[in-house]
């Protein structure tokens, strides 16, 4: 197994901590539900960045518009990327944003690495990082609807030849690992991922395995963020499949969406060198990640290292997008309406809350040199997505400004 050289960060962030001002305490909604048990996912996650330090003044909201009716300026989606690359410093910026009928602008801005003059596009394959998790819990719906799951099933019964699984998780539900409430240790550092043995950490199944019979690194039943147990997730999709969960993916989601590309397992730069490279800093200016430097255990895939083109991404987007404003495709509307039903302020793939009193699905993805986020605000028919290619810890919080600002402004809509 390769080892990581920095530490492995995919989730959430500053996410729920920059969204907690404005969040409402309202469960009426399978998007609102607010945490205010003070166990829901706010503040509590501990991946995805550790603070923006940089370009965190001031936001570009409305600082680029052209003419629009109503006394209301039309945004320019395209110069207020530019602005926050500069502003923020990052090597590249690029964000889409999209109601239910499909993308209303887009724009992109920067290089794929600092030490070649290459633009960046928004065909250029983007690493989401946990934004996978949304895809890992669609895919178990799926499979739910064809009976070949169930999200009551319990380890005991999903893996029934493993006879000596831990017996705190011998009840987890699925469920329970889709709402990160299943008490296996989070794995979002180094340290931690190099405790999994090297025999196992390549194979899904073997990974799986391992890992139910580890103790619980919290009680089960309270939220506990786990990437570890999204890997799970994975190996769970491919038994009750008999697909890898690439086939799975591609058959059940990249193909019915109209995906022009395949997602790509890792960094972009992985699979092609001319695509967009990692950046990292944890003190002074960002540095070139080389596509060797950092890999993610295949048994850990599915919690976060894939890759998408920005516009087949918001495909998917999109998909959660009209389901929740009552049409549904690929799956039923129940279907949609249990992954978007959060426990405290975590669903299943996604953080669910509501925010300055509007329902809002979001998630953070990053793993050490990108950082990608999306938002959906169902009542205004409205999503955007962000994708940097430089890690959490520098572009984080600026991000999770900027679409938050703009999410504020008159966005046209769909053809």
């Amino acid at each position: 197994m390769k080892r990581m050289t920095r530490v492995g960060w995919l989730g959430l962030g500053l996410l729920t901590m920059t969204l907690a001002g404005g969040c409402s305490d309202d469960s009426s909604d399978p998007a609102g539900g607010g945490g205010s048990s003070g166990s829901g996912a706010a503040g509590s996650a501990g991946v995805g960045g550790e603070g923006g330090s940089a370009g965190s003044s001031g936001g570009a909201a409305g600082s680029s518009t052209t003419g629009g009716s109503a006394g209301r300026a039309t945004p320019d989606l395209q110069s207020l990327i530019e602005t926050a690359q500069t502003e923020i410093g990052l090597p590249a910026l690029a964000g889409v944003v999209l109601r239910s009928g499909g993308i209303v602008d887009r724009g992109v801005s920067g290089v794929r690495r600092l030490s070649q003059p290459d633009a960046a596009t928004l065909d250029d394959h983007w690493h989401i990082g946990s934004n996978v998790k949304a895809f890992s819990a669609t895919l178990c719906a799926m499979l739910v609807e064809d009976g070949k799951l169930s999200f009551d099933a319990t380890l005991s019964e999903l893996f029934p030849e493993v006879t000596n699984i831990d017996a705190d998780l011998a009840s987890v539900s699925l469920k329970m690992l889709l709402q990160h409430r299943a008490g296996i240790g989070a794995f979002t550092s180094r340290l931690a991922i190099d405790t999994i043995p090297v025999d196992v950490a390549e194979d899904r199944q073997k990974f799986a395995e391992w890992l139910i019979q580890q103790p619980p690194a919290t009680a089960v039943g309270e939220f506990n963020y786990s990437n570890a147990g999204y890997g799970l997730i994975g190996a769970i999709l491919e038994r009750a499949s008999g697909s890898t969960f690439e086939e799975l993916l591609d058959s059940r989601l990249v193909q019915p969406l109209g995906m022009q590309s395949k997602a790509w397992l890792g960094w972009p730069a992985s699979s092609d060198s001319e695509q967009p490279w990692a950046h990292w800093s944890l003190s002074g200016p960002l540095q070139e990640h080389p596509p060797t430097d950092v890999s993610l255990p295949l048994g850990l895939s599915t919690a976060g290292n894939f890759s998408f083109t920005l516009p087949d991404y918001a495909r998917f987007v999109q998909l959660h997008l009209r389901a929740r404003r009552g049409d549904p495709e690929l799956l039923g509307q129940d279907s949609f309406d249990t992954l978007h039903t959060p426990n405290g302020d975590y669903a299943m793939g996604w953080v669910a809350i509501r925010y300055m009193g509007q329902p809002l699905l979001a998630h953070e993805g990053s793993l050490d040199g990108f950082d990608a986020h999306t938002a959906i605000w169902p009542d205004r028919d409205l999503a955007i997505v962000l994708v940097a290619n430089a890690g959490a810890n520098f572009a984080s919080e600026p991000l999770a400004m900027r679409w938050l600002e703009w999410s504020d402004l008159d966005w046209p809509a769909a053809d």
